[in-house]
């Protein structure tokens, strides 16, 4: 209990902060960021590096996503397009933004396989074990 105002709302602004910093640093240990930047390097790109539709298209199969070319072409070029893109030669899109796309690919395709939610998915057990 802290009963000076002065140093309650010291406390309560530094908790605060805390509470906003740990909120930022967990989207950047999404284990799908993770493991999309871990890829991504290991084609010779860098973090600030743009993704192509090509690119998306290799990301997605060195990630083994299960999902068909067309399918994942699509999802891509929605994206740029909602993100302001207006023409499919300059449609890029960020290793982050991807990843959040990945996300929602696999959910989808844990979904389209029968298991009855992404915890059943054996990427989740595998980023739980470590």
């Amino acid at each position: 209990i802290v009963a000076d105002p002065d140093e309650f709302e010291t406390v309560f602004n530094a908790i605060e902060d805390l509470v906003q910093l740990s909120q930022k640093e967990k989207r950047l240990y999404d284990p799908t960021l993770l493991l999309a930047e871990y890829h991504w390097t290991d084609m010779g790109k860098s973090r600030e590096d743009a993704l192509s539709a090509s690119d998306w298209l290799n990301l997605c199969h060195k990630m083994d996503v299960r999902v068909r070319n067309a399918t994942l072409t699509s999802i891509f070029n929605d994206a740029c397009h909602n993100a302001g893109s207006s023409s499919q030669k300059e449609s890029k899109m960020s290793i982050a933004d991807a990843a959040g796309f990945l996300n929602d690919v696999r959910v989808s395709a844990v979904e389209e396989a029968g298991m009855a939610s992404v915890s059943q998915d054996p990427i989740s057990h595998i980023w739980f074990d470590l």
